[in-house]
């Protein structure tokens, strides 16, 4: 038998032989005469390049049914130009950056604000601007000016939207000691407030964050302390100056063992579940898992203590003479965020008792909490008597956590990127970069669209008094636009664009270099493969040999 040639059943005479000379073999989608596969099959698919491909290259399936080359935008910690939102002097000096929130359909930034107060250092004014963004710049408005609108000055001032279109105000109106709310809309840069809405009478210590959606509408949990007790409402938002505050009576629902919770933070989680840290200054705080029920009521589960987290104990430290038990101050100056990508809390500690920069990893089921790991981004031989101030906390679209401060050193704007090591329980941080050479002071982010970060802060430069700006940073994060989901398999060969394209799928091979035989290899933002996960996990396969890798659990 001649070597390389077809072979065909011949069922009259239940014999295998060669495929007569001049006759040609056709196998709809599966095979040619060489062997090849043409079509669909099993191990493979057939379908049109969107974009060039290149060969061997992972690829992904587009929404239109096609085979796209993904794309990757490259990291910049660094920032874009720096944008100024407030030029302060004076009465009109900046005391402290308050919050920002992010509405994705309006592309806009929402910072609010108090400023110096020529007339009393509690009562202070709240101002509010819109920016748009631009790839790496914001381009702000004309600030609105809140102090026409209330009695005697805010405080306990947050913001939180649905990061599209709805969002609401929060305030303590210091005249008349009520916690009240807004909704508001943006339209360009231009701010337009709703009909405010008292929450609770003789209340303080206010805070609030967004839900989700339900049929159209938004939720929103808040929180406030009224006569000693912490108290939680839902609220329901349908639109601009239509917001409804679901609680049967006055009362809210009741944080346990709240008695004298005069500082409240809510941390939204996703499905409509939440948390909330409940505490007093310079003692322990207690964590609580809330979840909305229906459309009128929530549920606040018990509370969890450090000693009950499970947590590795702190020896008490000394600051301007004062001891202090370090577990207990640790949870004074906390800022939290949920990491809805890796399913984790995180927690921001302060730098009493040595920790220079630290992050703390909870796990969540149900209504239990449990503590499992902490990692210090600030390294003690790397910067040695250096910690964190004015930190905040910002989760990517990939689960990268995002850690901006003020140094204490030299008081300038730090930042650093962690990702989970999901070999074990830690993070690995990246190197820590300077984005602000100023005196950079209430440091507040919030993730925008497509791996940006916008940071606002104050640049406190005291030059003969008060001369306190508001100014913005715009940071890119590499993004990519391959995904877990997305990922389909690998190309056979190189295509252009609107050709027919063969895709090895899983169960296939494909050809690569440099393979260490039976290591799992993972595709990395770039492109490349490696034996360490990235991003989204995206599982490439196992290698066979150093040039060929077996497609697996695409």
């Amino acid at each position: 038998m001649v070597a390389r040639i077809p072979l065909i059943v011949n069922s009259s005479a239940e014999q295998i032989q060669e495929l007569p000379s001049g006759d040609s073999l056709s196998i709809p989608g599966d095979l040619d005469v060489t062997g090849s596969i043409t079509g669909n099959s099993v191990h493979a698919v057939q379908l049109t390049a969107d974009g060039t491909i290149a060969a061997n290259a992972p690829v992904t399936l587009t929404s239109a049914g096609k085979v796209k080359a993904f794309s990757t935008v490259a990291e910049n910690l660094t920032g874009g130009s720096t944008g100024t939102f407030l030029t302060g002097s004076g009465s009109q000096a900046i005391n402290s950056i308050e919050d920002v929130c992010w509405l994705g359909g309006q592309n806009a930034a929402v910072v609010a604000w108090k400023i110096k107060s020529s007339t009393s250092s509690l009562d202070q004014d709240l101002q509010l601007i819109a920016g748009t963004l631009s790839g790496t710049s914001i381009s702000w408005g004309t600030r609105l000016d809140t102090g026409p609108l209330v009695s005697g000055g805010l405080s306990h001032i947050h913001l939180a939207s649905n990061n599209n279109d709805k969002a609401i105000l929060m305030y303590h109106e210091s005249g008349n000691g009520h916690m009240k709310v807004r909704t508001f809309t943006v339209s360009g840069t231009t701010i337009t407030l709703g009909t405010e809405v008292t929450l609770r009478l003789n209340s303080n210590e206010g805070n609030l964050c967004y839900l989700g959606d339900d049929g159209g509408s938004s939720y929103f949990a808040v929180a406030y302390q009224h006569s000693g007790d912490a108290e939680v409402k839902i609220i329901k938002h349908d639109g601009h100056n239509s917001m409804t505050v679901l609680a049967t009576g006055e009362n809210g629902v009741g944080v346990p063992n709240g008695a004298n919770h005069d500082e409240l933070k809510l941390i939204g989680m996703s499905h409509d579940r939440f948390l909330v840290q409940a505490g007093k200054d310079n003692e322990s705080r207690t964590i609580h898992v809330g979840t909305r029920l229906g459309t009128t009521d929530c549920r606040i589960g018990p509370g969890y203590t450090a000693a009950e987290l499970g947590e590795a104990g702190v020896a008490p430290f000394t600051v301007s003479g004062n001891s202090y038990d370090a577990e207990l101050y640790e949870y004074t100056d906390e800022t939290g965020l949920y990491d809805p990508i890796n399913e984790k809390f995180i927690m921001w500690v302060s730098a009493g008792g040595g920790s220079k920069g630290r992050i703390r990893v909870y796990n969540i089921d149900g209504d239990t909490i449990k503590f499992q790991f902490e990692s210090d981004f600030i390294n003690t031989g790397v910067e040695t008597g250096h910690y964190s101030m004015y930190p905040s906390l910002e989760v990517t679209d990939k689960g990268q956590i995002i850690v901006a401060w003020q140094d204490s050193s030299n008081h300038y704007g730090k930042r650093v990127v962690g990702s989970y090591n999901h070999e074990r329980d830690g993070i690995t941080w990246g190197t820590i970069t300077t984005w602000s050479s100023e005196w950079t002071g209430t440091v507040q982010q919030v993730n925008a669209d497509d791996g940006k970060i916008i940071t606002v802060y104050q640049d406190t430069a005291q030059t003969g008094g008060y001369n306190i700006s508001g100014k913005s940073k715009v940071f890119q994060t590499a993004t990519t636009t391959l995904t877990s989901d997305n990922f389909l398999g690998f190309s056979a060969a190189g295509y252009s664009d609107g050709n027919t394209a063969r895709i090895s799928l899983s169960g296939s091979t494909t050809t690569k270099s440099s393979l260490t035989i039976g290591k799992k290899y993972y595709v990395q933002d770039n492109g490349t493969l490696a034996t360490t996960r990235e991003s989204f996990d995206v599982v490439a396969g196992k290698a066979l040999s150093a040039t060929s890798l077996l497609i697996t659990e695409v």
